[in-house]
């Protein structure tokens, strides 16, 4: 596999890597943004729903204390005769005369019985077991809401204590109820401009986070979390329900909330599943509970179409960027190429290397091996003149040898010539 190839396949891998770490950082990215944005929509969703509902709570109140003071009321309960039925119920309807948000209406002795009722089918039963009733007992004007146990039908009860002055002392001798409507939460919606806007799961829960509206029919009558053990009891006294079959949502932080009756406005993320996730805001005054739950797994469907979008694109992506790079390093390839195939003649050559670039690394390549060139070919010069030295050295050594050789020559052949010499002059004497 050539160095092109190698670079190439190297620069795609990275290219591959570099592309998924930007892809799941961008899924993070767009999840945040929908998770804040998700987070404040519910927020100013169930602000609003529950600021209009507090508004027809207050009416509700407003309506039942009325009743509650008519003097129809009061005799009747003073004196629970014919005359006086026929008479309370002309005040109770003049009273809630152009309402049409009311199922019935009905009055109450103090031990719960009903005694009078716009609908004849709950006359004579006792309610001293429901909340509307024992509190109202009590003095106070509330408004609670459940099953009905003799109609069946669901609605919100709102009561109030009614008054007997006797020289100057008050003393309670009935409750009046005003059964609403349970359409509470989609008349609100209905009716506002919340209707345009993106609504997931909501509804409208009680102090046991019984929830009595929504707009998920499966959410229906369910807690929003495992209630407590104090919370089911309260709900089986009460009779809140038709049946015994308590069912729950997996909200359970919410449902602590709720139980704990806190105030104001909270966004809750329960434990152990990100997905899950809910807006809780308590109606000011009331004991109930506007609750926006929203799971972020139903965002998975716009996350992944982004996120498709984007991996379906990295194909594209990763080819373009591959060629502009192939492109890239082929050239720098080949220009690194006739850079070697420059200094490779150059060094068999032992000739300076002359480039065509305006790379000033390559420029300083350039001037570093010249240098060198130069440096070499100034030794070789050295060198050789330090032989030819060297050479005539050694001749004047050769030429001092043999003269040594023939000095000694010469100093023999002298003797030698004396002693023939002093041989001769002897012979001569000895003729004489």
């Amino acid at each position: 596999m050539g160095i092109k190839s190698k670079v190439l396949i190297t620069n795609f891998i990275t290219y591959l890597v570099y592309m998924f770490i930007a892809i799941a950082s961008v899924a993070f990215i767009i999840r945040t943004q929908l998770t804040q944005a998700a987070q404040q929509e519910n927020k100013v969703i169930v602000e609003s729903i529950g600021t209009v509902i507090l508004q027809d709570f207050l009416k509700f109140e407003r309506t039942v204390s009325y009743l509650s003071q008519e003097q129809g009321v009061m005799n009747f309960l003073e004196n629970p005769s014919i005359e006086n039925y026929d008479q309370v119920g002309i005040t109770v309807g003049n009273a809630l005369a152009g309402s049409d948000d009311y199922d019935f209406a009905y009055v109450l002795d103090t031990e719960g019985l009903t005694l009078f009722s716009t609908d004849p089918s709950i006359l004579y039963n006792n309610y001293d077991f429901r909340p509307y009733f024992q509190s109202a007992i009590e003095g106070n004007i509330t408004i609670s809401s459940a099953i009905g146990v003799t109609t069946n039908e669901p609605g919100f009860y709102a009561s109030a204590p009614v008054f007997e002055t006797i020289d100057g002392n008050r003393s309670i001798i009935g409750v009046v109820v005003i059964k609403f409507r349970p359409e509470l939460l989609f008349d609100t919606i209905e009716q506002s401009d919340l209707d345009n806007v993106s609504i997931n799961d909501i509804s409208l829960a009680d102090s046991n986070g019984l929830i009595f509206e929504t707009n998920d029919e499966d959410q229906l009558y369910k807690t929003v979390g495992l209630p407590s053990i104090s919370t089911i009891a309260k709900i089986e006294d009460f009779q809140l329900l038709n049946s015994n079959r308590l069912q729950y949502l997996n909200y359970n932080k919410a449902q602590e909330f709720i139980e704990q009756r806190k105030e104001g406005y909270m966004q809750v993320d329960e434990e152990g599943d990100t997905n899950l996730s809910s807006s809780i805001f308590k109606i000011p005054g009331f004991n109930y509970y506007v609750f926006s739950q929203f799971n972020f797994g139903d965002y998975g469907s716009a996350l992944q179409n982004i996120l498709l979008l984007v991996v379906g694109m990295v194909p594209l992506i990763l080819m373009i960027g591959a060629f502009i790079t192939s492109r890239i390093i082929s050239r720098q390839v080949d220009f690194f190429d006739k850079f070697l195939s420059s200094l490779q003649s150059a060094l068999n050559n032992k000739a300076k290397l002359v480039l065509d670039t305006d790379n000033v690394d390559l420029k300083l390549t350039q001037d570093a091996y010249n240098n060198f060139v130069e440096s070499y070919h100034q030794s070789n010069k050295d060198s050789q003149a330090d032989e030819e030295v060297t050479d005539v050295k050694n001749e004047i050594e050769e030429l001092k040898k043999k003269n040594q050789r023939l000095t000694e020559q010469l100093q023999e052949t002298e003797k030698f010539s004396n002693e023939i010499s002093t041989l001769l002059k002897n012979n001569k004497k000895e003729e004489d």
